[in-house]
């Protein structure tokens, strides 16, 4: 009866940890735009986090950025866009170096990845994405 238990437990802890990673899954123009979505609502509280010095919290936002980051890199090889996977792979690696400072207390390593992770952004909304309302962007024209 406990060994079923332990497995039933088991198992729903690995379905859960699959559907975790798999809403990091970026297909779909719809699944790029609210993962652009999550970059802006996990990058302000990240240099709020920065501000403060909390490590554990920079850590926590870099890990989540680290993970979309993965998914808009693997979004932009699907559609053979080179350039803009590029680009979010330098995200995803600046995320992760964020998270590895944090880790390892070295808050001073932190703003300079945290400024490479901004500029990343801005390189990316520049070449494919265009405003349409205040903090609103869509692909431009041509893109996808």
């Amino acid at each position: 009866m406990r060994y079923g238990m332990l497995v039933a437990i088991g198992g729903l802890l690995i379905v859960g940890g699959l559907g975790a990673a798999q809403s990091r899954e970026v297909a779909s123009p719809e699944d790029f735009e609210k993962a652009m979505t999550d970059v802006q609502g996990t990058f302000g509280p990240l240099r709020r986090s920065i501000e403060a010095g909390d490590a554990a919290e920079i850590a926590s936002g870099a890990q989540e950025l680290t993970d979309i980051f993965a998914g808009v890199q693997a979004f932009w090889e699907s559609h053979g866009v080179d350039e803009a996977a590029g680009i979010a792979k330098t995200a995803h690696d600046a995320a992760a170096s964020i998270k590895a400072a944090a880790d390892a207390g070295d808050l001073d390593a932190v703003r300079p990845a945290a400024q490479s992770l901004g500029g990343t952004c801005r390189t990316c909304h520049m070449a494919y994405r265009e405003r349409v309302s205040d903090g609103v962007f869509k692909f431009k024209d041509g893109v996808l």
